[in-house]
């Protein structure tokens, strides 16, 4: 398969770095298109942060 029968969606990612982000990390991924994956690099958050706490997006992981 060449490059030019790729989607944008097929060679992107999203890196989000966060830092007790708990209040507006839902509103930043209802933002992004559903297909698009998703990298939340937690960096020592008070709070720990879990998928269950985030909106259902299968293509969310989270790094700590």
């Amino acid at each position: 398969m060449g490059s030019e029968n790729l989607k944008l969606e097929d060679s992107l990612a999203v890196v989000v770095p966060f830092w007790n982000g708990q209040d507006t990390i839902g509103r930043l991924l209802q933002s992004l298109p559903p297909g698009l994956p998703v990298v939340i690099v937690d960096d020592h958050s008070d709070r720990t942060l879990r998928l269950g706490d985030l909106p259902d997006r299968p293509n969310v992981r989270i790094l700590r």
